[in-house]
């Protein structure tokens, strides 16, 4: 019966040992911003990421990719997988893959993702009353008419726009 929790109380330490822990699982940025993406493990014997574009990057300290924009910048290589990403790109936005090789008896690979969101702004913003589009603002004469269906639609926007509709100075949640 010992055994058996020797077993389990290995199993579950080898297991603390090859878990991923990322500071942010989502990072929001400008085109030409800088973005640092984290992964902590122990035992860190290889730290790759991969590019929303599948490119492969090997992060080690002294090693940089695209000419100095992408590079490490974490504090410990045997803890610490972090990227330093700057003069934001486009083809930054999406899915980061960070895998790291750990050596703790064996050899285990894990990853975790981290998602850059490229901020854009909308394409057109608009309101449609009544499903007639009427532009950029509008006026409504409540004394006419006590019942409008109002729509508010921004086009290809990153992250989607948020809209406040507000009556005077007060928020207005729709309820009248």
């Amino acid at each position: 019966m010992e055994l058996i929790h020797v077993a389990i109380l290995l199993a579950v330490i080898f297991q603390a040992q090859c878990s991923v822990s990322v500071d942010e699982r989502s990072v929001e940025v400008r085109p030409g911003d800088e973005a640092n993406l984290s992964c902590r493990s122990s035992n860190i014997a290889a730290c790759i990421f991969n590019s929303p574009s599948g490119e492969t990057l090997f992060m080690k300290r002294g090693i940089n990719h695209e000419n100095g924009r992408i590079s490490y910048s974490g504090e410990d290589e045997s803890t610490d997988c972090s990227v330093r990403i700057t003069n934001i790109e486009e083809k930054d936005n999406g899915i980061w893959k960070c895998i790291l090789t750990t050596v703790s008896g064996e050899t285990r690979t894990v990853e975790e993702a981290v998602s850059v969101i490229v901020s854009k702004a909308p394409v057109s913003v608009r309101l449609e009353v009544d499903g007639q589009n009427v532009g950029q603002t509008m006026v409504v004469n409540f004394r006419q008419t006590n019942s409008k269906q109002v729509h508010c639609i921004s086009e290809r926007a990153r992250p989607a726009a948020t809209f406040t509709w507000m009556l005077g100075e007060d928020k207005f949640n729709g309820n009248a």
